[in-house]
């Protein structure tokens, strides 16, 4: 799934500020 790759690197990989950790995760909005 296109999802699952987008998500994957950026929840193993903190986004510099978290930035894209919290724009993939949804529940840490």
């Amino acid at each position: 799934m296109v999802t699952d790759v987008l998500v994957a690197p950026a929840t193993l990989d903190p986004a510099p500020g978290g930035v894209e950790k919290v724009r993939t995760d949804p529940d840490r909005s």
